[in-house]
């Protein structure tokens, strides 16, 4: 843009400028010449659409918006492409684009940088387009460029305020003729949707393999997340030489029993680089481990928690026997110990979430009565001890386990659960008139574990 150069002109200080003229004197008004006019209108538009705005007559904030936005943009400084080289040729299918370091004009912290591919200078349309945190580099997944194809690229940074800099300057490169690159992992387990996983996994994907070439596989990463952007991780591996195709997560991890959780990995070839991530794929974390108590008597149900597939342990304890007693007061004779409950163990047993299993437990005798028998649905049961004889010294025999995978002989080790032992059968006891009687038999219980 220049001054108005009229021969109407003014000129003061050896700059051009208008006046309104003077009939008194005979200075003419300088003429607004067409010349001007569309220097003036250049200049604006220039601003204009430079901002990305397209000139509109009924919009007279176009300007102003403009500059704004122009104005924003300064304040982080315009990339540089460097990588792939401006012109170059035999570029890979998945190539990492990259670029000149983030500035910003007060020093504020990079928050996202934004690369976009197209298949002409103009960019319209946009081919790809992949937004990346604070990183002046991104990789191109595969499948998006094509053998021979030619290939313009930029990217715009932004600061954590959301001020955008200018797109840089789009340069171009050719794709090879043929496509070599580490193929694009599958994961394989946990399966995709499954429960009760391990809160200790072990994740596993496809074997290494390479597309159009060879080359050794020389490393692996893996990362767990609640989210499937994985915007947050709670397990990454980092680059790994010896987890390559399996890694079993450490304790560290610490997964929450019953929640869902996405997993990824990539593979990386010791010539031709890293794959592309493996496709996400959730399972969910099993129950942990877990020991479900019932000692009240009485008829109830258990019903089989989300995430848990397996029940590890499950036994059932008749009621303990009451004790005898002497029903005399003319001997001194006394009544004999009450058998205990019988017990049934089983181990290992496959069951679905939200199964519905009912369960008995029985009270323990009461004074020279037997006790009662458990259940645990219509697998295992266990009857109660016999009642201590009355008058005679001699000990009640004991229940019987049906149906587990080992029906012991009463032991107070297999019929103790948190700290309380069940199932076990009264003394005996003198005249019951007299406070010298038996004691009633211990309730019975059931105890189910899984996990662990």
């Amino acid at each position: 843009m220049d001054a108005i150069d009229h021969p109407t002109a003014a000129t003061s200080s050896g700059r051009s400028l208008f006046t309104e003229g003077s009939p008194a004197t005979g200075v003419p008004a300088t003429v607004i010449t067409a010349d001007w006019l569309n220097g003036v209108q250049g200049e604006m538009l220039t601003v204009i659409q430079t901002a990305g705005l397209a000139p509109s007559g009924g919009d007279h904030t176009q300007l102003l918006q403009a500059i704004r936005t122009i104005s924003s943009t300064a304040l982080v400084r315009q990339p540089i492409n460097l990588g792939p080289a401006a012109g170059a040729i035999g570029v890979s299918g998945t190539p990492t684009l990259s670029a000149s370091p983030y500035y910003s004009l007060y020093g504020v912290a990079q928050g996202q940088a934004r690369f976009e591919i197209a298949t002409s200078p103009s960019f319209v349309p946009i081919l790809h387009s992949g937004t990346v945190e604070a990183v002046a580099s991104y990789a191109v997944p595969d499948l998006v460029l094509a053998t021979t194809g030619v290939y313009w690229w930029r990217v715009a940074y932004a600061d954590v305020e959301g001020h955008w800099s200018a797109p840089s300057t789009p340069t171009a490169f050719t794709c090879a003729a043929i496509f070599s690159f580490v193929a694009r992992p599958t994961n394989q387990t946990p399966a995709n949707g499954s429960a009760g996983a391990a809160l200790q996994p072990t994740l596993t994907s496809s074997p290494f393999s390479v597309v159009a070439g060879a080359d050794a596989h020389a490393a692996s990463r893996w990362r767990v997340s609640t989210v499937p952007s994985f915007d947050t991780v709670v397990y990454d591996s980092g680059i790994s030489a010896g987890a390559l195709t399996s890694v079993t997560l450490p304790s560290t991890a610490a997964l929450t029993p019953l929640t869902v959780y996405y997993f990824q990995c990539q593979h990386q070839g010791a010539t031709l680089g890293w794959s592309d991530w493996s496709a996400p794929t959730a399972f969910t974390a099993g129950a942990g481990a877990g020991e479900w108590i019932f000692s009240t008597p009485g008829t109830t149900t258990f019903t089989v928690p989300v995430g848990v597939t397996l029940l590890t342990q499950v036994t059932v304890v008749g009621g303990g026997g009451g004790g005898g007693y002497d029903t005399s007061q003319y001997d001194s004779s006394e009544g004999g110990p009450a058998g205990n409950g019988g017990v049934s163990i089983k181990y290992n047993l496959p069951v679905t979430p939200g199964q519905v299993f009912t369960i008995v437990v029985p009270a323990g005798g009461s004074l020279g009565q037997p006790g009662g028998s458990a259940s645990f649905g219509t697998l295992l049961s266990a009857t109660g001890g016999a009642a201590g004889p009355n008058d005679l010294n001699q000990r009640g025999a004991d229940g019987t386990g049906i149906g587990g995978d080992y029906n012991p002989e009463y032991r107070s080790q297999f019929a103790t659960f948190g700290g309380v032992s069940y199932g076990g059968g009264g003394s005996g006891g003198s005249l019951a008139f007299t406070g010298g009687a038996g004691t009633p038999g211990r309730v019975g219980a059931v105890c189910i574990k899984w996990g662990g």
